[in-house]
């Protein structure tokens, strides 16, 4: 949609298109009062592009957002051993910055 939640956000990458990063950490109680609770990061990642706020959660988000650069996309990945599930942020950012690289 057209907006995003009010809320803080990073902004990870401003050019033609705009990176963000919504960080939160959740807590997860113990079932039982001799179990620890334990803390997660999780991060959200939304990109704006044409006057619209896509969110990104795995590759083909990003192939979908850039449809006409696909195999451009693929074929920077592979040379430079991109790999979203251990890196996501990492791999995001680059694949934007080398997009908007394309359309300078």
């Amino acid at each position: 949609n057209n907006t995003l939640p009010e809320d803080i956000y990073d902004l990870l990458f401003d050019g033609a298109i705009k990176l963000y990063a919504k960080r939160s950490k959740v807590i997860s109680r113990g079932l039982h009062a001799a179990d620890r609770d334990s803390f997660s990061s999780r991060t959200a990642f939304f990109l704006f592009k044409d006057k619209t706020y896509y969110p990104v959660s795995r590759e083909k988000d990003l192939l979908d957002i850039f449809r006409n650069d696909r195999q451009q996309l693929k074929a920077f990945w592979k040379e430079n051993k991109l790999d979203f599930k251990r890196e996501p942020e990492s791999f995001i950012l680059k694949t934007v910055m080398y997009w908007s690289g394309l359309k300078q």
